[in-house]
C-alpha cells in the first residue's frame, strides 16, 4: 500500500514544481520588460481624483496631473478637455445663473411655437 501512496506524491512535487517554474519565468518576463522600456512606468504624476459614469461608455474624470486639476470627458472613442479646474472661475457656482450681456436681450420675446402655429392656422382658415 506504501507503493500506491508514493508515486502520486511524486506527481504532486512534480507539478508544484513545474507551476512555480512557470510563475518565475512571468515574473522575470516582467521584469525584463519593464527594463526595456516595454512597460511604461507609472511617474506617480497623474492621478485619478474622482470618476463620475456619465452614462453607458461615457465618464466624467477629475485628474490631477503636474499640479493642474482637469476635468476631463471620456468615451470609448476619446478623451476631451471640459474644464482646467486649477484655474479660478473655471466652473460658474451652480446657484447663479449665466451672466447675460444686455445685447443678447431681445426687446419684445419671440412668438411662442403655439403663437406661431395658431396664426398659421388662422391663415389657412381665413
Amino acid at each position: 500500500m506504501a507503493e500506491g501512496a508514493a508515486p502520486g506524491l511524486l506527481d504532486l512535487l512534480r507539478l508544484a514544481g513545474a507551476l512555480a517554474a512557470v510563475v518565475g519565468l512571468v515574473w522575470l518576463f516582467g521584469r525584463l520588460a519593464q527594463r526595456g522600456g516595454m512597460v511604461p512606468r507609472s511617474s506617480g504624476s497623474l492621478a485619478v481624483r474622482e470618476r463620475i459614469a456619465v452614462s453607458r461608455g461615457v465618464q466624467l474624470l477629475v485628474v490631477a496631473v503636474d499640479g493642474r486639476t482637469l476635468l476631463v470627458g471620456v468615451t470609448g472613442q476619446q478623451v476631451n478637455l471640459v474644464a482646467d479646474l486649477s484655474q479660478p472661475g473655471a466652473i460658474a457656482p451652480q446657484d447663479a445663473p449665466p451672466p447675460v450681456p444686455a445685447a443678447a436681450v431681445p426687446a419684445s420675446p419671440a412668438p411662442s411655437l403655439a403663437e406661431r402655429l395658431a396664426g398659421v392656422l388662422r391663415g389657412r382658415n381665413a
